[in-house]
């Protein structure tokens, strides 16, 4: 009887084991807008907001030139996909659209692949190509092909649009100080920031250089801390502020 005991508590312990491990490589918090990227020959954002259970799927025109991370210069849409590893991709596509992008929808843990499923039955959806949204800007290459940029009214409809509504709420205002010495990476941070629901009332540099990002505040920021991979440095003061350091430069700039 002691034996059967042991077994079904060892049993028991693994399984637990098993549902922790599953439950902690989970990507999305359940509260926020929930963001992913299909990578097949028509590239889509596909993003909900839980909390009014609104849905977007974004159609990338091909032609879209995509200003991609690590200092690899731009690439189109059509090509990215096909020229680095999946990662890279997402992080270029989230530099390039100002959004932050969780993951390729076909290689999310289990646990988020559940609960994208459980929402999407539950979500009302709506598709919409960016080709027809009159934020393309268009150029000609020197070998004579027509190619697109985003103009800037882009990141007022990713703020106005595609924010998180949960965080919105929250009213919280941000101040970013570039720690690098190069400049633009404030306002490049300030995109994602925006688009997540944040608002930025400051934008600054410092020569107090440092490594890794920071984020001062009363309570921990996580959705800011996760996308931006900081540290948190607590702080009683009124406002809170994110530095950012040479680890978001060489994310960016490579």
């Amino acid at each position: 009887m002691t034996g059967k005991v042991l077994v079904i508590f060892l049993l028991f312990l693994g399984i637990l084991g098993t549902g922790v491990w599953i439950w902690k490589t989970k990507l999305w918090d359940g509260q926020t807008r929930f963001t992913v990227v299909s990578l097949g020959d028509v590239v889509k954002i596909k993003s909900f907001d839980p909390v009014t259970a609104l849905g977007v799927e974004i159609i990338l025109p091909p032609s879209l030139i995509v200003s991609s991370t690590q200092g690899r210069g731009e690439w189109l849409v059509s090509k990215i996909t096909r020229a680095g590893d999946e990662k890279w991709v997402i992080s270029s596509l989230t530099n390039t659209l100002g959004l932050v992008i969780l993951e390729n929808e076909n290689k999310m843990p289990l646990i988020d692949k559940i609960l994208w499923k459980w929402w999407e039955k539950r979500v009302v959806w709506k598709q919409i190509d960016v080709s027809n949204l009159g934020f393309l800007v268009g150029e000609v290459t020197p070998d004579g092909k027509k190619v697109y940029r985003l103009a800037g009214a882009w990141d007022k409809y990713v703020a106005d649009s595609l924010s998180s509504v949960a965080i919105a709420r929250l009213g919280i205002d941000i101040s970013i100080v570039n720690t690098t010495g190069v400049a633009g990476l404030a306002a490049s941070a300030s995109r994602l920031v925006e688009s997540m629901g944040y608002r930025v009332t400051e934008v600054s540099s410092s020569d107090n250089k440092i490594d890794r990002c920071r984020v001062y505040s009363k309570m921990a920021i996580r959705p800011l801390m996760t996308v931006f991979d900081c540290e948190w440095m607590k702080d009683e003061g009124s406002g809170i502020k994110l530095e950012l350091g040479e680890k978001y430069r060489k994310w960016r700039d490579g």
